[in-house]
């Protein structure tokens, strides 16, 4: 008999389609392992395939958006009656709310282990805002809280959040992981065409302005009448209730006129990045490791990003792709990098080789399932002892 037989798991997400996206081939790894595996998330339109899984799904009251304390206590009594229910032998708590009020109650309800998935630093850690800069005394105290937690484990995706999260630890390595991000499926993302003839430059992800939007819509606006035979696509969702996403008149207004075009929401991202050349993402957000980039990168794509830190694990200059400086004028470095590709499409079939070569190497899914097992069972056995 296993270890981790019966053990109750417990995921806490803000949304159920963020834990569909980045976290359900873990849960399944776990369900595997004999864990009883329960999930504590605003509740969806991808219920059904998380269900379908034989996954407990407990609706979280959460305003993930709202700085109200009024919304934060009633997120964090409803999060401590779905912990109360399921007495979870481990939480494994990811985003940055999640975090702290799944810590908070973890901590005070002394659940034997507690995994931290920090998946970049977020909005807190890179705007900054007056109010940020407050709220980030607050965060960083309630992080030194929730560390304190006797049976603990930290997993972080790139090397900058690793050293923050290290100083925190008081430097033991022993309780931090990381791992290469979400991972993806090799099977599912593979090397297709890269359209040279006829490009396509595509901005996968949420329409923030600090995933890039604006900057992705200037380069395309610079170059369009330059490359008459490239397209220049936009895939992804304006949220109306947040304030740093473009909003649809804005972005419709934007775009018209121009050789852009707006493809919104898409869910199979697979068949989505088959019919682009190259995969742009200026972004400048907290990143942890931008799951657009790695699918492009297993899918045998070039791709273009900013240097933000998760974005620096996964590009290598010149070899798979690059990286461009933001902060150069009028984004002169972004549009020189997506002209090179256009005017040069022998280099992007070489980057684009490169690319599977490396996901296939460092990206896979299957390696960041069985490490976070691994941190399961590590956990649980430290509990026996």
């Amino acid at each position: 008999m296993s270890i981790t037989d019966g053990k109750k798991l417990l995921f806490v997400v803000n949304d159920e389609w963020f834990f569909t996206s980045h976290r359900l081939p873990i849960a399944v790894g776990a369900l595997q392992n004999k864990f009883d595996v329960s999930l504590a998330a605003r509740l969806d339109e991808t219920n059904d395939i998380v269900k379908e899984h034989n996954i407990s799904v407990h609706d979280w009251q959460l305003a993930p958006k709202s700085r109200s304390i009024f919304s934060d206590l009633s997120a964090i009594s409803s999060l401590y009656s779905i912990v109360q229910r399921v007495n979870p032998d481990i939480v494994h708590l990811v985003t940055i709310k999640s975090i702290l009020y799944g810590g908070i109650i973890a901590r005070l309800r002394k659940t034997p282990c507690l995994v931290i998935a920090v998946s970049g630093m977020g909005d807190v850690f890179t705007n900054p805002s007056t109010v940020n800069k407050i709220l980030r005394v607050c965060v960083l105290n309630i992080y030194k809280f929730i560390l304190k937690h006797p049976n603990s484990h930290v997993i972080v995706q790139n090397e900058f959040d690793k050293k923050y999260f290290l100083g925190l630890l008081h430097n033991n390595p022993s309780r931090i992981t990381k791992v290469p991000g979400s991972g993806v499926n090799l099977q599912e993302f593979h090397p297709t065409n890269l359209h040279l003839s006829n490009p396509v430059i595509m901005f996968a992800s949420r329409l923030l302005f600090d995933k890039g939007v604006l900057d992705f819509i200037q380069t395309a606006k610079k170059l369009e009448q330059e490359f008459p035979k490239a397209k220049f696509v936009l895939v992804g969702s304006v949220d109306p209730e947040n304030k740093r996403s473009i909003q649809e008149p804005e972005l419709k207004k934007l775009i018209a006129d121009s050789n852009i075009e707006w493809w919104g929401h898409k869910k199979n991202m697979a068949s989505i990045i088959a019919q682009a050349t190259a995969i742009v993402l200026p972004t400048k957000y907290g990143e942890g490791v931008p799951k657009v980039l790695i699918e492009a990168c297993a899918a045998g794509k070039p791709v273009v990003s900013s240097k933000n830190p998760g974005c620096l694990e996964i590009i290598e200059d010149g070899i798979n792709g690059y990286t461009v400086d933001l902060a150069k004028e009028n984004g002169d470095d972004l549009t020189a990098k997506v002209r090179y590709l256009l005017e040069n499409p022998d280099v992007c079939t070489k980057l684009g080789e490169n690319t599977r070569k490396i996901a296939e190497k460092k990206w896979s899914v299957d390696a960041v399932v069985s490490a976070t097992i691994k941190i399961y069972q590590e956990l649980i056995d430290t509990t026996k002892n």
